[in-house]
C-alpha cells in the first residue's frame, strides 16, 4: 500500500505537469474529432459512430501507462535491480503496484474532466449506453490495462539484452496505435489487415473494450471475447514471468 501512496504523491508534486498532461489530452480529442468530423461531413451517423469512438479512445488511453518499461529498465542500467531483490515485496509487484498509482492518478486529474468537457458540447453525438454494455466495457477494460502493463513490463527486462530499451518501447506504442484500433476502428480497415488486427493481442487494448460500450451485442459473442482476453492475459503473464525469473537467475549466476 506504502509503494502505491508514493505513486501518487510522486505524481501530484509536480503540478504544472499534470496542468499541461491535460491540456494536451483536450488538444488531442478537439483535434481528431474535428478531423473525423470533416471526413464523415455529410453522414451524421458516421459523424456521431466516430466522436463517440474518439472520445471513448481517448479515455481509455489515459488509463494505459509505459512507466512499468521505464522504471524497470532503468533499476537494471544503474544496478538498483539487485538491490531491490532483497526487499521485503518482490520487485515486478512493486513496479506493477507503482504503475497503478500512476494510472489512478491520471484518471483522478484526466477523465472526469474530459468526460464533463465532452457531455456538454458534443452531447448530442452521445447515444445512450445499456447498462450491462457499461459492466462488459469496466470489465474489459481493467483485464486490458492488465494486459498492457504485463506487455511493457516484459520489455523493461529487455534492458539486459540491449543498452537502449526506448526503441522496442516505440516500437510497441506504434504497432499498438495502429493495430489496436485506437485511432482508425479496425471495422474501416481492408479485409486483409482486419484479418492481421484480428489476430493480434493489440485489438483487446481498444477495439474490444470501445465495442463493447457501442455495441449491440449477443452474449454468446460477449464470452468468446473474453475468452479471447483471458487467453491473451494468460500467455503474456506467462512470457512476463519466464523473463522475469531469467532475470533474477541471471544476478544471482553472475554473483549480482
Amino acid at each position: 500500500m506504502i509503494y502505491f501512496v508514493m505513486s501518487l504523491k510522486e505524481y501530484f508534486t509536480y503540478r504544472w505537469q499534470v496542468v499541461f498532461k491535460i491540456f494536451s489530452a483536450f488538444i488531442v480529442s478537439i483535434a481528431t474529432i474535428y478531423l473525423w468530423k470533416y471526413i464523415y461531413s455529410n453522414d451524421f451517423e458516421m459523424q456521431r459512430y466516430m466522436v463517440q469512438y474518439t472520445i471513448i479512445s481517448n479515455i481509455i488511453s489515459i488509463f494505459y501507462t509505459e512507466e512499468i518499461s521505464e522504471n524497470i529498465s532503468k533499476k537494471i542500467y544503474d544496478g538498483t535491480f539487485v538491490v531491490e531483490l532483497i526487499r521485503p515485496v518482490s520487485f515486478l509487484k512493486i513496479n506493477i503496484i507503482r504503475s497503478i498509482g500512476t494510472t489512478i492518478a491520471n484518471a483522478i486529474i484526466k477523465v472526469i474532466p474530459l468526460i464533463l468537457f465532452f457531455y456538454v458540447f458534443y452531447r448530442r453525438y452521445l447515444s445512450v449506453i445499456c447498462f450491462y454494455n457499461v459492466i462488459f466495457f469496466l470489465l474489459s477494460l481493467c483485464m486490458a490495462f492488465w494486459l498492457h502493463i504485463c506487455m511493457y513490463a516484459t520489455l523493461g527486462f529487455l534492458a539486459f539484452k540491449f543498452y537502449e530499451v526506448w526503441p522496442f518501447n516505440r516500437l510497441l506504442r506504434d504497432t499498438i496505435r495502429f493495430f489496436s484500433g485506437a485511432f482508425i476502428p479496425i471495422s474501416l480497415f481492408p479485409g486483409w489487415l482486419a484479418k492481421i488486427a484480428d489476430v493480434l493481442p493489440f485489438q483487446c487494448l481498444y477495439s474490444l473494450p470501445i465495442e463493447m460500450l457501442i455495441k449491440r451485442w449477443e452474449i454468446c459473442d460477449v464470452y468468446i471475447e473474453f475468452i479471447k482476453l483471458i487467453i491473451w492475459n494468460m500467455i503474456i503473464c506467462i512470457v512476463l514471468l519466464v523473463v522475469y525469473k531469467k532475470s533474477i537467475v541471471k544476478c544471482v549466476v553472475q554473483g549480482g
